[in-house]
């Protein structure tokens, strides 16, 4: 018969046999010797080492033990984890929740204390926390006075100016926040609530009426840009720069840098005649091109031919200068604004007679239009 060895495994096995044998050798001469001479301390050591061979053997079980006392630890760490993120994002729900009813209630303090409420109430409701959509008691919300010095809200006071909001999640509620891990340590929910103030300050404010006109000169780079910056000569960009500025505050978005004057799109003269040109019976309005809207008749009278010359200027000229106005230049929405607009720039009125059209005092004939 044929039988497989393995040079690897015989090799262990004839080393096991080999040091089996040496260790039975020297314990079968050591023993005798050390009992006929220390007969008490032989069986002592012989008691220890059998000890010892048990205990090797024990060890492995003292894990199962270490385990379960463990268990313990390790759900209340994850209880302290989980729940405790859960509880703070809860709360910080609950205290968004608070800030807008709280500024939604005191914005209704002029009408009384349930208005207060119904308000802060519906504001409340738009919000949720840990899923769970939110309301107010009518405990839960407070009207006092907020003394600025102090930072104190002082409730049921006089001069009711303010009004404090308790959001809340709780057993008295009916919506207390559930806990997840915790329940392992009998812990199932938990009460949480956040509050919020809000007060209505007064302002003074001041409206002050300009009835010598003579705040429109801060506006004049609108019509005389390159003026001022010929006459201020040492500053050569300054009314660039103030034009830029004038840009920039009202939203019209980047300045151009470049000035027309009143009908140059339809190739009118830069002169004091611009507007006459414009809104005559031969001028560019006037021909068959142009949309029925803007087209001037030979039959219109003063008011139609400034109605449609004022439209195309603000489709045309504003809304391509200066496109983010407030509010948009749109001729069959806000015409009524922009007019009043272009009134300031130009008198609008038909050349007759070979006359020029009035131009407003101390104001180069037709201004070149711009932003004011």
């Amino acid at each position: 018969m044929f039988s497989w060895q393995f040079p690897c495994v015989t090799d262990r096995i004839r080393t096991a046999k080999h040091q089996l044998a040496t260790y039975h050798n020297f314990y079968a001469r050591a023993i005798p010797a050390v009992w006929t001479t220390y007969p008490s301390r032989s069986t002592n050591m012989l008691h220890q080492r059998i000890t010892s061979a048990c205990k090797i053997g024990d060890r492995r079980a003292a894990i199962v033990v270490l385990a379960a006392v463990m268990l313990t630890a390790i759900v209340g760490l994850l209880a302290v984890a989980v729940d405790l993120g859960y509880m703070v994002l809860v709360r910080s729900q609950l205290q968004v929740a608070a800030d807008s009813a709280a500024l939604a209630g005191a914005s209704s303090l002029a009408e009384g204390p349930q208005a207060v409420f119904t308000t802060a109430d519906r504001f409340a409701r738009y919000h949720t926390s840990g899923g769970c959509q939110l309301f107010l008691l009518h405990d839960d919300v407070e009207l006092g006075f907020w003394d600025r010095k102090t930072r104190e809200f002082l409730p049921g006071v006089n001069g009711i100016n303010a009004v404090r909001v308790c959001v809340r999640r709780s057993a008295a509620a009916g919506n207390p926040a559930p806990l997840f891990f915790a329940r392992a340590l009998g812990k199932t929910t938990v009460d949480l609530s956040a509050q919020a103030v809000a007060a209505r300050i007064p302002r003074d404010i001041v409206f002050v009426v300009d009835v010598s006109e003579s705040m429109n000169d801060e506006t004049e780079p609108a019509w005389a840009t390159d003026l001022l910056n010929q006459v201020f000569s040492d500053y050569p960009t300054v009314g660039t720069e103030l034009m830029r500025r004038v840009y920039h505050d009202f939203g019209f978005g980047d300045y151009p840098g470049n000035l027309e004057h009143i009908g140059q799109p339809w190739g009118v003269s830069a002169s004091e005649y611009a507007y006459a040109e414009l809104t005559s019976n031969d001028g560019p309005l006037a021909q068959p091109s142009v949309p029925a809207v803007y087209r001037i008749q030979p039959g219109d009278d003063a008011a139609t031919r400034k109605t449609k010359a004022y439209s195309a200027i603000i489709d045309y000229q504003i809304a391509r200068l200066m496109p983010n106005a407030n509010p948009p230049p749109n001729s069959r929405v806000n015409y009524a604004y922009w007019e009043k607009y272009l009134d300031y720039i130009v008198t609008a009125e038909p050349l007759q007679s070979g006359s020029a059209p009035k131009q407003r005092g101390g104001r180069p004939p037709n201004p070149r239009f711009q932003s004011r």
